[in-house]
């Protein structure tokens, strides 16, 4: 075990855009011990919504994006702010999906840095076939997640 972890913690790292339904998937799914998400002002008010529908209650760090359209530069501060949870879990999971593609970037950007750590890390995407429609009326129906690098046990996570 690493040492400071708790047993079988995990990190999920996530973007939040204005479509709430994939961080409600993703909580849904994963169950973290841990929520590290990448924002922006005008979509953080879901947030406590988002976990309250999911019925999940775990630590939350969440960091806003100065610039959440084209900040890619802020992936080295917003990897950063992620690093001493990161140290402190056994494994972290990375959904990919959802937000800008600034912060889809970052997210991608913290995944290497977990990797290059030599920390269990798996990426994972979330995908909702309703129609935008759909989803936009109803968004907290719980979507298909897909693991990118493997399948992944799920009594595991």
């Amino acid at each position: 075990m690493i040492p400071g972890s708790k047993k079988g913690s995990t990190l999920l790292v996530s973007p939040l855009g204005l479509s709430k339904g994939l961080l409600y998937s993703a909580l849904c799914h994963i169950q973290p011990h841990h929520l590290f998400v990448i924002t922006s002002a005008s979509a953080v008010d879901s947030f406590d919504e988002i976990a309250q529908k999911a019925g999940w209650s775990g630590e939350s760090t969440i960091r806003h994006m100065q610039d959440p359209h084209s900040g890619f530069s802020e992936a080295e501060s917003l990897a950063g702010a992620a690093l001493p949870t990161i140290l402190q879990v056994d494994q972290v999971v990375v959904n990919i999906t959802g937000g800008t593609t600034a912060m889809q970037h970052i997210v991608q950007q913290i995944a290497a840095l977990v990797k290059e750590l030599g920390r269990p890390v798996w990426r994972v995407a979330l995908v909702d076939r309703r129609s935008p429609q759909e989803q936009r009326d109803n968004p907290f129906v719980t979507g298909e997640l897909i693991w990118l690098d493997g399948e992944k046990e799920s009594n595991n996570i």
